[in-house]
């Protein structure tokens, strides 16, 4: 049976079509290059025959195909040579003429999927209130920051920065609806929501982004540093733990594997981010059953609390990064 799944680069945009076909024979293809390789798996390792180098990008892509493939069986991929020629943190991975990679291990390298904090540009500290925090990294209006494809769903995730002009139309109509305006609040004119967008974008501790489905706007995610966010009187949060509120405005969007997609990809993006984070946090409405029912599938989250803010009784959730990574996300 032929399987086919399409993978885009985050760096460059590249689409990457992939085919599955029999006897386990992979074909991997771009606009300008292609090439065919054999794949043998035994037990949770599958071993690349015939694998042919022609840029890091495409062997990094090429690595996430046979990943995203075989997503429920496959945990280590094994070379007889190293895949990559420019990148210095697959040396950990090459013993001898052998490479072998696993699963956990790709997943948290950088710069594949997501934009990465430089760590040396929030190397001062500054003050907000009463808290002292690491300075903040500055994000532009529709900077890409994330984006990967999730085999469950057959979709690639991503996460860009708002951009008032572009997003307004899709802001304004999500907080319309009634299963959104039920949690959020906020259904009011464009131009209250335009003045929302535009403060949360001026706001250093907080990142307003688009979520996207295979490119198509779907939902409204606000990542902040829980250090200084109102949050963070109710936990002992580091520097760099992260939360996030969130609305997937478009119903074909929901469901427990789309959502499931969803939090994995949320939490992926948030620990590639900041490599110094170890928390992510949620504080969902306490009565908001539907989103709160997720964290039983998943390990890595946990229901820490029930707490009060002014306006709302809420649940803090916590996701952790060791965890994570430990259990196999995203890929499951």
């Amino acid at each position: 049976m032929v399987k086919r799944i399409r993978l885009q680069s985050f760096l460059s945009g590249t689409f990457y079509d992939v085919k599955l076909n029999e006897n386990n024979m992979i074909s991997i293809s771009n606009d300008s290059k292609s090439v065919d390789l054999s794949v043998t798996l035994k037990d949770t390792t599958a071993k690349v025959e015939n694998f042919t180098y022609i840029s890091d990008e495409f062997s990094l892509h090429t690595l996430e195909a046979i990943f995203s493939l075989f997503f429920e069986s496959v945990e280590e991929i094994l070379l007889e040579q190293s895949p990559v020629k420019n990148r210095e943190d697959f040396q950990q991975f090459l013993k001898g003429n052998l490479f072998s990679i696993n699963r956990s291990s790709f997943s948290e390298l950088g710069n594949i999927w997501a934009k990465q904090s430089n760590p040396k540009d929030e190397a001062v500290s500054i003050q907000t209130g009463e808290v002292t925090h690491p300075r903040r990294p500055a994000y532009s209006p529709g900077e890409l920051l994330y984006k990967k494809y999730f085999p469950v769903i057959d979709k690639t995730i991503s996460y860009r920065v708002a951009d008032v002009e572009n997003d307004l139309d899709n802001f304004h109509s999500w907080h319309n609806k009634e299963f959104i305006y039920k949690f959020w609040e906020l259904n009011k004119s464009k131009e209250e929501l335009r003045e929302y967008l535009a403060t949360g974008l001026k706001d250093p501790h907080s990142i307003p982004t688009i979520m996207e489905f295979d490119n198509k706007p779907v939902g409204y995610f606000e990542f902040y540093w829980a250090k200084e966010d109102r949050l963070g009187p109710f936990y002992d949060f580091s520097d760099y733990d992260r939360g996030f509120h969130f609305l997937i405005g478009e119903l074909e969007c929901l469901g427990q594997r789309n959502v499931d997609s969803i939090l994995k990809a949320t939490s992926h993006y948030a620990f590639l981010n900041d490599q110094r984070t170890d928390l992510l946090a949620g504080e969902p409405r306490s009565d908001n059953k539907k989103i709160i029912r997720y964290v039983d599938h998943f390990p890595c989250w946990r229901n820490e609390k029930e707490f009060d803010f002014p306006h709302k009784r809420a649940a803090l959730l916590l996701c952790d990064r060791e965890t994570y990574f430990r259990e196999g996300y995203p890929w499951t």
